[in-house]
């Protein structure tokens, strides 16, 4: 896949996501705008996306299950603890922020990638110049690529998360790994 058609595909994946949430914030217009974009997002070859991240991580039960009704499978947002998925609901799927200021924090947080938790990070940009208050200086993050490496811990997406996660609790979404 050339890299101007997987730029295609982010830009697309990331303007229906955006609409989503306002989908979720009961902006009118934005659920016919998502029903008109999906089918593009598909002709660029891209899945139809199945996790979301909260904006500014504020949940409501109504997100919860507009999300649920719209077919995602995971949602994500604060807390900086670990996601159990014997316990915690995937809708609501805690994570850490990586920002300039949390290296200590991040790097100590992936201990506790453990007895089947999964520790799931958040890093908004490599720099993030138009947000820095979550930007990550590259320093930073090659820091906690070598970290990954060398801990022997496996970085998978949101939306493969479903195939480590116990039979039991494993989302019922086609999207989803087979129970």
């Amino acid at each position: 896949m050339s890299r101007l058609r997987l730029y295609q595909i982010a830009v697309v994946a990331g303007f229906i996501l955006l609409l989503e949430a306002l989908c979720l914030a009961g902006v009118p217009a934005a659920p016919r705008i998502v029903e008109l974009m999906t089918p593009l997002l598909r002709s660029l070859g891209a899945p139809a996306p199945v996790s979301f991240a909260y904006p500014a991580y504020v949940t409501t039960p109504t997100a919860i299950r507009q999300l649920r009704e719209r077919g995602y499978t995971f949602a994500r947002t604060g807390g900086d603890r670990a996601y159990d998925p014997v316990r915690d609901d995937p809708m609501l799927v805690p994570s850490w922020t990586l920002r300039a200021t949390s290296r200590d924090t991040i790097l100590a947080a992936l201990s506790q990638a453990r007895d089947g938790r999964i520790v799931v990070l958040t890093i908004h940009g490599v720099p993030d110049t138009a947000h820095p208050w979550v930007t990550t200086p590259v320093e930073t993050f090659e820091e906690l690529l070598r970290a990954l490496k060398d801990g022997g811990y496996r970085v998978v997406a949101m939306r493969d998360v479903a195939r480590y996660l116990p039979p039991e609790r494993r989302p019922a979404s086609a999207h989803a790994a087979p129970r």
